[in-house]
């Protein structure tokens, strides 16, 4: 639990404690649908006109995955490699509810506060233009409905 206050034009509310999740992830998505932000292998945005292909490796970006190790600095960007600061608890995902291969889970070099997580897409994958897609962290999974594209 943290207690939280809020200040505006030198006012200041009363106290609330509110509780706090070790994670709640949460993956961006394109504001006119529920298509995770997410680049194919080859770089390109993921999108029904360029769909990931099977057995590729697609980056998702959320947030809320929680700790990440070695720490990144409150309000500064994560580090170009080397080292990497990947997510402390487990992070796992499926697509079409198939558990998938999470190649890396954690904070995107360059980045503020922003968790990239790279999958590959199974072999036995099924293919369209809104496949599910579900990452979970320290158990918690992110907010249905969301989904990409396979070829």
């Amino acid at each position: 639990f943290v207690t939280v206050r809020v200040l505006r034009d030198d006012v200041t509310s009363s106290s609330r404690i509110l509780p706090v999740a070790a994670a709640a992830p949460g993956v961006f998505v394109h504001s006119e649908s529920n298509r995770a932000v997410a680049l194919n292998q080859d770089g390109s945005l993921n999108s029904p006109a360029s769909p990931a292909g099977r057995d590729t490796i697609v980056t998702i970006y959320l947030t809320g995955a929680g700790a990440v190790a070695p720490v990144v600095a409150t309000g500064r960007p994560a580090r170009l490699p080397p080292p990497l600061s990947p997510v402390v608890e487990g992070v796992t995902a499926t697509i079409n509810g198939q558990l998938t291969i999470v190649e890396f889970a954690g904070a995107a070099p360059g980045f503020v506060g922003l968790i990239q997580v790279n999958v590959r897409i199974p072999p036995t994958s099924p293919t369209g233009d809104a496949v599910a897609l579900r990452v979970l962290a320290g158990g918690v999974a992110s907010q249905p409905g969301t989904t990409i594209s396979i070829r």
